[in-house]
């Protein structure tokens, strides 16, 4: 608790410097008092429509998860919530940061609920989810392109734990770091390992973000499908709508902003911004997970020696 109260009032302290007082002053009264109010209502007005009252989503890092979980949140009556007991203060390292515990999910029983977090496919967290009964989501992203859009996130977040090492290098040296410094391959690719071989269980559903960004109403007429939704392709046409990348960036698809969160909405963008060295690297640590998702070579070689 006292990492989560850390954390709310470093993130309160920055809206105030960036945005004054009267913005605080409607995030707490939106999302503290308000969101909570209204999802308790229709959680008790419109819970018969549903089988399931809590949709988690275990993301990869700039994987889309905050889009798709945006997406599900539109679906009539639910919204995202975050656990008050997750440590999500930046600074912290993100591995065990949303750690699954015992009642966890006993927060939002009363709500409509869409959880997220970096969760990691550890036993006991996939134990808990088991034992919710809860159907859930992982979403992943070519690891490659994650990279490159993690540098750019990271350089327009000053809270991030990365931020001065992303302000101090280019890209390419960043993603060099990364790929030569066993960082990556310690935190995102082993991310990515934990949850592969569970993926093959009823209660879970993989959503890569170049499925989704491909053709978003599939994939949002699979996850509702998954969840046992009774979703309307209307409806489901509406949220898509609403959330396209053109409505929630105010700019078309594959044009650049690297200071938004929704930076450029694109894929393989890898082949080319990686030189020849990083992707012979990335081919040594990290071509078994690419294979494992379904993703495409790093070289047309086998050969990474």
């Amino acid at each position: 608790m006292k990492d989560y109260l850390n954390d709310r009032f470093g993130r309160i302290k920055l809206v105030a410097r960036l945005g004054g007082p009267g913005l605080v002053v409607k995030k707490i009264l939106l999302g503290g008092i308000l969101k909570p109010a209204v999802n308790s209502l229709n959680y008790h007005r419109k819970k018969g429509k549903y089988p399931r009252n809590i949709i988690f989503i275990a993301g990869f890092p700039k994987s889309g998860s905050t889009w798709f979980a945006r997406m599900l949140a539109g679906i009539d009556g639910f919204a995202p919530f975050t656990p008050r007991r997750w440590a999500t203060k930046p600074a912290k390292e993100w591995k065990p940061a949303h750690d699954l515990y015992p009642g966890v999910f006993e927060e939002f029983a009363h709500r409509l609920a869409v959880v997220k977090g970096h969760t990691w496919g550890t036993e006991d967290n996939v134990a808990l989810l088991r034992a919710s009964g809860l159907r859930y989501f992982v979403t992943v992203r070519d690891p490659r392109d994650q990279i490159i859009s993690s540098y750019w996130y990271i350089r327009s977040r000053p809270l991030h734990r990365e931020w001065k090492l992303a302000q101090a290098l280019s890209l390419e040296e960043f993603i060099t770091h990364k790929l030569n410094s066993g960082v990556y391959a310690r935190e995102e690719l082993a991310w990515l390992r934990s949850w592969v071989d569970r993926l093959g269980e009823e209660q879970a559903a993989l959503i890569r973000y170049e499925d989704l960004l491909a053709d978003t109403c599939r994939i949002m007429r699979m996850a509702c499908a998954h969840l046992g939704f009774a979703c309307a392709d209307e409806e489901i046409r509406a949220i898509v709508e609403r959330n396209s990348f053109a409505r929630l960036a105010g700019r078309p698809r594959g044009v650049e902003d690297r200071s938004s969160f929704v930076r450029k909405g694109v894929t393989g963008e890898w082949r080319t911004v990686f030189n020849e060295a990083q992707k012979r690297q990335f081919a040594r640590i990290g071509e078994d997970v690419l294979s494992r998702f379904g993703y495409a070579p790093t070289l047309s070689s086998l050969t990474v020696g």
